[in-house]
């Protein structure tokens, strides 16, 4: 059976043909023969919106050794029976720009980048998020080489890399991701929000819904700019002798444009959500309508299974391995009294799982307890069960962060309880509409691997980063 691939994807193949001379026959390997640094630096698709025909095409950067002419304003695309515009420029690779807090390794500080946001992975290990190539860019880095967090504002002390992508230096690899984590204490984690909030976002957008206006949060102020669309090529690392290496990325524009020492801060849209990170500058605006490549957070998040700090959100105090499990004792007066309503039990469920998260995704969540509730099996048959039995819901679980304030005899007293105590009166009374479709289990999409309840099941419905399931037996 042939091969269907779409239009710009034959039409990539089409282009290695025309600048390598060679047939390109294996659709599902990538390889970057007409990406070398003798035809072209990188390939650009631009979006329908961006186009003079209303259709998407595709801009080609040149070198100059790349012989003039070669190719027209049009590419036949025999594999898709599609003519795709093409539109070629003289360019140069872009670069890598090695300030919300400055980032480097303690024993170098030749490459220094930008901290863009504050993650939290599934075992509540608190990161710094910048570029690989800001901390991990050298073949020899090691797990736990110490980092140095730089602010004239306030002293942040130190960390250590946890964790970086790519993890292979092959500069023939194609970097996806290109992202790094620097582990740091819960009493730096607390000292970065406060002295620097605009590292902070409300919340973070899915790769496909990058759009429209963006500004990127450096340490002097931000740098406002909008996105472009899917880029891919080589890119050159300032201060390394090695090959060039090859990204896929998203474009976008910024005026003025962003500068060396920029590389992995947060960039973010019009409604305070984090898009992704800065990753390279490329040159002229003028000639190709974009100056700056970024990494989707959503990719970072996936990979790393670690999400974004988000607004208003509560940092322990405790180290997450140091946490000590507490008996359920009534008579220390700390846990929720028996008496407690439903209406109480719901509310401190939707607040623990939610409170940071939109409102339809805490409507989500108390759906998922009525629907467990209704069902009546292993979860149990009273909502007290539901919500506080078993391992079902993390905010419940002693060893969480949370479980102070789950279990103290005061409610939380803040604006989000507010909303949840409203969203619990409404499931406890058949007013609140389901907008799971009879899901009894959810997770976060980024998660990596899914837990073994979710192995090989689509979703039923997705509410910003959770998907929920209505079909786990």
């Amino acid at each position: 059976m042939r091969q269907v691939i779409s239009p710009l994807a034959a039409a990539r193949l089409e282009l290695s043909r025309h600048l390598t001379g060679r047939a390109w026959h294996d659709h599902t390997r990538p390889r970057w023969d007409w990406c070398s640094p003798e035809t072209t630096c990188w390939l650009q698709i631009v979006p329908a919106e961006f186009s003079s025909d209303g259709h998407p095409s595709i801009l080609l950067g040149l070198t100059d050794a790349a012989p003039a002419g070669r190719i027209g304003p049009w590419l036949e695309v025999p594999e898709a029976c599609a003519r795709i515009r093409l539109r070629t420029v003289r360019s140069h690779a872009p670069c890598l720009q090695g300030n919300v807090p400055q980032i480097s390794l303690a024993e170098s500080d030749s490459i220094t980048g930008t901290v863009g946001a504050l993650m939290l992975d599934a075992g509540r290990q608190y990161s710094v998020l910048t570029c690989a190539d800001v901390i991990a860019g050298a073949g020899d880095t090691l797990i736990d080489a110490p980092i140095v967090l730089r602010s004239e504002r306030s002293g942040l002390g130190g960390g250590h890399l946890r964790a970086w992508l790519p993890g292979d230096p092959d500069p023939e690899r194609i970097r996806t991701v290109d992202a790094a984590l620097a582990a740091i204490t819960p009493d730096q984690a607390r000292s970065l929000v406060q002295s620097f909030p605009s590292l902070i976002p409300q919340g973070w957008v899915r790769e496909a819904e990058i759009a429209g206006r963006l500004a990127v949060r450096t340490l002097d102020a931000p740098i406002h700019g909008k996105a472009f669309g899917p880029w891919e090529g080589r890119v050159n690392v300032p201060g390394c002798d090695a090959r060039p290496v090859y990204m896929q990325m998203l474009s976008y524009a910024t005026e003025p444009a962003t500068r060396p020492g920029d590389s992995g801060a947060g960039i973010w849209d019009e409604s305070d959500r984090l898009v992704g990170i800065h990753c390279a500058g490329t040159g002229d605006i003028a000639t190709v309508g974009f100056n700056a490549l970024l990494c989707p957070i959503e990719r970072i998040a996936k990979a790393f299974s670690a999400r974004p700090v988000l607004r208003g959100e509560v940092i322990s105090r405790l180290d997450p391995t140091r946490v000590v499990a507490r008996p359920a004792d009534e008579s220390s007066g700390d846990i929720i009294p028996k008496d407690s309503t439903d209406e109480e039990i719901l509310a401190r469920t939707l607040w623990g799982e939610a409170r940071n998260d939109s409102e339809a995704f805490m409507q989500g969540v108390a759906s998922v307890v009525m629907n467990r509730l209704r069902r009546k099996v292993w979860w149990g048959n009273t909502l007290r069960q539901v919500c506080t039995g078993g391992s079902q819901f993390p905010c419940w679980q002693p060893r969480n962060a949370l479980y102070p304030q789950m279990t103290s005899r005061q409610p939380p007293a803040d604006a989000a309880y507010a909303r949840a105590l409203e969203i619990a009166r409404k499931a406890l009374t058949s007013s609140l509409p389901d907008n799971t479709f009879g899901a009894t289990h959810y997770c976060p999409i980024w998660l990596s691997p899914l837990p073994p309840w979710a192995a090989g099941k689509q979703p039923r419905e997705t509410i910003g980063a959770y998907a929920f399931y209505n079909n786990i037996d």
